[in-house]
């Protein structure tokens, strides 16, 4: 299934026209259609090699991941296999078969096909210096889902810098692109969000919606049958994405099952001291997608950017899905405890976090917010989750979502409920008052619902945006106060 990336693709054919070769990085979180992306574009051209890393697993050797380099690569230009010495002659090979000719070559989970050879990253740049980067027709897209790996040995690495034409780190799918998918399979709006609440914009878990079922038949299915993609998952992309580390980064997010914390609260819960190897974890998280990390500011000079206040939260709705209603009934899943019935599947509690996975939606589309409320991006000074600590001089705050321009506060606030009430008014206002505000701007009071807002807060002016979701994203309009149907 291939949705949106609009942007990406006309990022990737614009290289096309220019007289020089290209050398592209992909990257991004399991699942979150690299590939496909990539694919997508090789279908504008005559030639293309494509090779993915083996998998990790126990006793595999560099000369493995050698062997299938040239078992895939022979394979593809059509003559026998060939057995390389080390990567120097597998890129010479390489080379002398796409040599002069217009042709992608997508090195695929480069971080894998790198396992076990330190000096890979120095042969790949010999190799673009001296072979690849000779031909003006050759475009190089290095792909990988350990972001980490990717940011230290390629991006971060003084081997290839300046030789890096673009960077594309791909996100879940933006919420207005998903109208068109959610249309065709004839799902309603709140259905929609319901489905959108346990996969996010994940493409490779929107493609197992059966247009069939309503959604919590398609949860079920997909959750809590043993054979269903998303019950094993989670397993499975952090096995492929930190290998041997794997129990340490599931020990850390379940740490963020229910609430944000700092980096020294996330060390004492796991009995830990705080380190700089807990950090570097908490970040390859943050880069990998799972975690989002997000900082105050001060509200009257927004270049004081308090760094030691910071909180992570899992910014992935399926991660929480999962560690929160899957985890903990692994084992009657597996045994198939709920194969015949719906009736105790704990997916009756969802409603428990649903206005937290649709904070998420809202944070990871935060442009397309930006645009909906139509403010001019160059406007705007910061933005994010708010939160400020109790002291001598303030009260404790938080807020689901600060905007702030150069001339407006954006106070955003976020409900998944079955009823809204008027009573969220008094609750924005209490918050409003103890944020240390410049009252020379603007104060805007804005609302992201799904469910049932009451005649009373239909009626009443007091938010200046009552905005639906997903209806407003797929309108992609502004939506004032007056304008809800």
């Amino acid at each position: 299934m291939f949705l949106g990336r609009k942007e990406e693709l006309k990022l990737l054919n614009s290289l096309k026209l220019l007289d020089k070769s290209s050398l592209v990085v992909c990257r991004g979180r399991r699942r979150i259609g690299k590939s496909t992306l990539i694919n997508q574009f090789a279908k504008s051209f005559k030639n293309t090699v494509q090779i993915q890393g083996l998998a990790p697993h126990s006793g595999q050797t560099s000369k493995d991941q050698l062997d299938n380099f040239m078992e895939h690569l022979c394979l593809q230009v059509s003559v026998p296999f060939i057995e390389a010495k080390n990567w120097n002659e597998a890129f010479n090979y390489l080379a002398a078969f796409t040599k002069d000719k217009a042709v992608l070559i997508f090195l695929d989970e480069i971080s894998w096909m790198a396992q076990g050879d330190r000096t890979f990253p120095g042969k790949l740049k010999i190799a673009w210096d001296t072979k690849f980067s000779q031909n003006k027709k050759l475009i190089l897209v290095l792909c990988g889902s350990i972001t980490s790996w990717i940011d230290q040995n390629i991006l971060g690495s003084t081997d290839f810098v300046g030789r890096i034409s673009t960077t594309i780190t791909l996100k879940e799918i933006e919420l207005s692109q998903l109208k068109h998918f959610f249309k065709t399979k004839k799902i309603s709006n709140y259905e929609a969000l319901k489905m959108l609440s346990i996969t996010g914009g994940v493409p490779r878990y929107l493609e197992e919606i059966n247009p069939r079922y309503d959604a919590a038949t398609n949860i079920s299915k997909l959750c809590f049958k043993k054979e269903g993609v998303l019950f094993s998952d989670f397993d499975k992309i952090f096995q492929d994405t930190f290998n041997k580390r794997a129990s340490t980064y599931k020990d850390i997010v379940q740490t963020l099952t229910n609430s944000s914390m700092s980096s020294s609260e996330i060390s004492k819960k796991l009995k830990k001291a705080q380190s700089g190897i807990i950090t570097k974890y908490l970040e390859d998280l943050c880069e990998s997608g799972f975690l989002r990390r997000s900082f105050t500011w001060n509200l009257l000079n927004t270049s004081k950017e308090d760094k030691k206040l910071s909180l992570y939260s899992i910014s992935d709705n399926y991660l929480r899905f999962y560690l929160k209603f899957i985890l903990p009934f692994a084992n009657r899943i597996s045994d198939d405890l709920y194969k015949n019935s719906n009736q105790d599947l704990p997916i009756k509690n969802i409603d428990s976090i649903l206005g937290l996975q649709l904070e998420n939606l809202i944070l990871n589309n935060i442009m397309e917010v930006i645009e909906i409320l139509s403010i001019n991006p160059s406007t705007v000074e910061n933005f994010g989750p708010y939160f400020q600590k109790q002291t001598t001089r303030q009260k404790a705050c938080q807020v689901d979502l600060l905007i702030q321009t150069s001339s407006s506060y954006y106070i955003c606030e976020i409900k998944f409920r079955k009823k809204i009430g008027l009573e969220l008014k008094d609750q924005v206002q209490q918050k409003i008052s103890k944020l240390k505000l410049d009252r020379k701007k603007n104060i805007k009071t804005v609302l992201f619902f799904a469910g049932d807002v009451s005649s009373q807060l239909r009626d009443d002016d007091y938010f200046d945006f009552k905005i639906e979701v997903p209806k407003s994203f797929w309108q992609k309009s502004s939506y004032s106060t007056h304008s809800l149907s």
